[in-house]
């Protein structure tokens, strides 16, 4: 069984399952800052430039796990501490979809850009939703001022319920933006 991430409209039900399996990645439960969502990232990932080694000016990204008492009787089996695993599913209508810790598109999509996974930093106040920030970014003319209100961070894998490897701690996470239209 699968935990299948909220990327697409799902009013219409008329869904099938994507071949990407992962892992279910998001902040650490009691660091204020970092991204807010959960992501799904993938099992195989792939690298644009990084640096490997933990930098304290980057937000962190780390595996996910259930935290339920046992026994709960809510799921079959032992649940507490078990890491979380994730799919992502395909609409039958055209569709838009960021994959993280991905530099190249699944057969059938079309790249429309890369970048890198960026969100808030792990120790400030308030997450942020993750995003995919272009490798060659536009700015605002004139915008070079220091005012340090809503910044965002390069993220970089944590090892722990994240698999290390494939993923190695402290690189930062490429992504990128693919299209399709069936």
């Amino acid at each position: 069984m699968y935990y299948c991430l909220d990327i697409f409209d799902h009013s219409s039900f008329n869904l099938r399952r994507l071949s990407l399996l992962g892992f279910v990645a998001g902040k650490y439960h009691n660091q204020p800052g970092n991204g807010a969502d959960s992501l799904c990232l993938p099992e195989n990932p792939s690298w644009a430039n990084f640096t490997d080694g933990n930098d304290y000016l980057r937000g962190k990204i780390y595996g996910s796990e259930i935290h339920i008492e046992e026994p709960s009787k809510i799921f079959q089996g032992a649940a507490h501490n078990q890491d979380l695993p994730c799919a992502v599913c395909e609409s039958r209508k055209p569709a838009i979809i960021m994959l993280p810790a991905r530099t190249t598109c699944f057969p059938g999509w079309a790249e429309e850009y890369t970048g890198y996974i960026m969100a808030n930093h792990h120790s400030h106040a308030g997450p942020y939703n993750h995003i995919c920030v272009d490798f060659q970014p536009d700015f605002v003319p004139n915008g070079g001022a220091a005012s340090d209100q809503h910044v965002f961070y390069l993220i970089e894998a944590q090892d722990g319920a994240l698999p290390c490897p494939p993923y190695v701690q402290g690189r930062e996470l490429a992504c990128i933006v693919c299209s399709k239209s069936n």
